[in-house]
């Protein structure tokens, strides 16, 4: 079965304010400054709230009130702001319950925060540098699920699963194969619908694959994905059936001792940060 998504399907996938895709290319340009990030969310007022109210709200640690969005912007980062709205944006499709990936609700959105969190936290345990796209990546590199659970019934489920234990292939591999496409793949094709920026399409789309060019955003969502994993959150019908090339962690400077340390911060700080973003 070939699945084929046209425009309008992908449009349907989220509804987007036109103000985050630009908001997004703006955000990842290092010639941009603080106050024309800020005069592109305060065109927007559902922005302008949102963040206002994120600076305010009691996990924001704020001693004194916020009151302007380049206040905001100057405090928490732009990288910080660019995935809070991105967040607001997709939390309420990916909370919904997805059988075609044998995830309960909440599950796959768990399963995002918790790698936005591993991308967090990688900038505590390793030396190297974590690029800002990275955050938004890992938090939205399973957006595709969202349109190709459409289309996936229970015999197509069947067919991937009887596809990886007679081939002992990986499980997006089968999805490939009996699909005619992955998740990975139209999660950047969405992400390119929104005109995001190259590399954090780079990260979506590829977040699967096992050989690819050195991208320090590609490799921290594959971290990310993987610590998320390891951790049981949002497994489903994939369950642990990936790979990752052992270059990736030796370019993110990890070993595996640092991966354990990573997936222990994770843990101790999952249930606070899904709180932070009921906010």
């Amino acid at each position: 079965m070939k699945v084929v998504i046209n425009p309008p399907e992908i449009k349907s996938v989220v509804s987007m304010s036109a103000s985050i895709p630009r908001l997004t290319k703006l955000a990842f340009d290092p010639e941009i400054s603080v106050n024309e990030i800020a005069r592109v969310i305060e065109f927007d007022q559902v922005l302008t709230a949102n963040v206002l109210h994120w600076a305010n709200s009691a996990w924001s640690a704020s001693e004194t009130p916020v009151l302007s969005v380049k206040d905001a912007v100057v405090r928490f980062g732009i990288g910080h702001i660019v995935k809070l709205v991105i967040g607001k944006c997709v939390a309420k499709p990916m909370k919904q319950a997805f059988p075609g990936y044998e995830l309960q609700e909440n599950e796959l959105w768990q399963h995002s925060v918790a790698c936005a969190l591993a991308v967090e936290c990688l900038e505590k345990i390793t030396s190297k540098p974590v690029p800002a796209p990275a955050f938004t990546a890992a938090l939205i590199h399973d957006i595709g699920k969202l349109l190709l659970e459409r289309h996936i019934s229970p015999v197509l489920l069947g067919q991937i699963h009887t596809l990886i234990i007679e081939k002992g292939i990986t499980y997006i591999e089968a999805e490939r194969e009996i699909l005619g496409t992955d998740h990975a793949q139209l999660g950047g094709t969405i992400a390119r619908f929104w005109e995001f920026p190259e590399t954090l399409i780079l990260g979506i789309e590829q977040h699967h694959l096992d050989v690819h060019s050195p991208d320090p955003v590609l490799d921290s969502v594959q971290i990310a994905n993987t610590v998320a994993k390891l951790l049981g959150v949002g497994l489903g019908s994939e369950q642990m059936n990936l790979t990752i090339n052992p270059g990736v962690p030796k370019r993110m400077g990890l070993t595996s001792g640092a991966m354990e340390s990573l997936c222990a911060l994770v843990q101790g700080k999952l249930t606070d940060t899904l709180a932070q973003w009921e906010i």
